[in-house]
């Protein structure tokens, strides 16, 4: 089975409803040198998740996704499928947003012209289409491929939460 290492940027990018941690926000267990502090009980949908480039560690043969250049920490951008489209988003650091625009995740986005890809900033609630197949999709379903907008509501409540914490 394959292993993080010291990657932590899913611990950054992605919310985690059960920790009240939002998107593009340090998760406060994660120690970027050495991992997850509560790995052992950490929340089931931490459990769960396994970004592409985990993934394809696991499978039998050559696989584009298993270059090292792809693990998030080194491209600063965790792919995942989604689920509403069929597709491949890339959610990317804050400090990176536009960094699939070079090196490795160029290189894949364009070796990969019939997936649709996307990508969202971390903290963002909108993403877009970024290659040709994923902008027609948007046109299909209705959607406008510079602005998709997300469905989390838990975000929007816990973003409501914390304003009124600080008050």
């Amino acid at each position: 089975m394959a292993s993080c290492g010291t990657c932590t940027l899913c611990c950054k990018i992605m919310g985690v409803p059960e920790l009240h941690k939002l998107p593009g926000e340090w998760c406060p267990h994660a120690d970027p040198k050495k991992g997850c502090t509560i790995y052992e009980d950490r929340p089931q949908v931490c459990i769960d998740f396994e970004c592409m480039w985990l993934q394809a560690q696991d499978r039998e043969g050559d696989n584009q996704m298993k270059a090292p250049e792809l693990r998030p920490d080194r491209c600063k951008g965790v792919i995942v499928t989604t689920e509403q489209s069929g597709g491949v988003m890339v959610k990317m650091d804050p400090h990176r947003p536009n960094g699939y625009r070079t090196g490795a995740l160029k290189r894949l986005i364009a070796s990969t012209p019939k997936l649709p890809w996307l990508a969202q900033v971390a903290g963002v609630r909108s993403g877009k289409a970024i290659n040709e197949t994923a902008i027609r999709l948007c046109y299909r379903q209705g959607l406008t491929p510079q602005r998709i907008e997300a469905k989390d509501d838990w975000i929007e409540e816990e973003i409501r939460r914390k304003r009124g914490s600080t008050k």
